[in-house]
């Protein structure tokens, strides 16, 4: 198997969003910000907002991967599609062009924290620039196998989130078995 290596801007295109100020009508759009992006591919939930005083931002499309800019430690892969959902400040985003997007969601996702860091050696809070990111190495593999890597490794992430749901819902399931006998003894002390 030939392995080979590539700089992610001969691969993807790189666009910084940047959301500007400026006086439009009232539109109800979905922005996501950095508070929305959470480990393991996690999107919180997204409301419309009505913003009358911002332009710009980047249309989000179903495959791309949302990269933070500022102390990145994971990337977040867009599974579904969005009416009108934009990207707000501080987010970078990665439209694969010559390999499967999951495959390089994968890549990016397991080196994006280590990388950050050591570009910005010495930094508090460690940012990537567009220069250093369109120049990281990406390895290429066979396109057989950026689909097997790709989809193995998301999947492996819906199962995560399955599974920390499941959790929460017997958590609540628990939750409400104890009230109810514990409503149960309440009314037996008070008789």
């Amino acid at each position: 198997m030939e392995k080979r290596v590539e700089l992610l801007k001969d691969i993807a295109d790189i666009i910084f969003s940047i959301v500007g100020k400026e006086l439009l009508p009232n539109d109800n759009k979905n922005w996501i910000t950095t508070a929305n992006l959470l480990p393991n591919n996690f999107i919180s939930n997204i409301y419309p907002h009505k913003v009358k005083n911002y332009v710009g931002g980047i249309k989000i499309i179903l495959g791309d991967i949302i990269v933070k800019r500022i102390s990145p430690t994971y990337v977040n892969y867009i599974d579904v599609g969005w009416d009108r959902c934009y990207a707000s400040n501080n987010l970078i985003i990665i439209r694969s062009k010559k390999v499967y997007d999951k495959y390089l969601a994968f890549i990016l996702n397991e080196n994006i924290e280590k990388f950050s860091k050591k570009i910005s050696s010495g930094a508090l809070m460690p940012t990537i620039n567009r220069v250093d990111l369109e120049n990281m190495i990406i390895p290429i593999c066979d396109q057989k196998v950026q689909k097997l890597v790709g989809d193995l490794w998301y999947q492996s992430l819906v199962k995560k989130n399955l599974k920390q749901k499941l959790a929460e819902l017997e958590n609540k399931q628990e939750m409400i078995l104890i009230n109810s006998y514990l409503n149960k003894e309440e009314n037996v002390w008070l008789q």
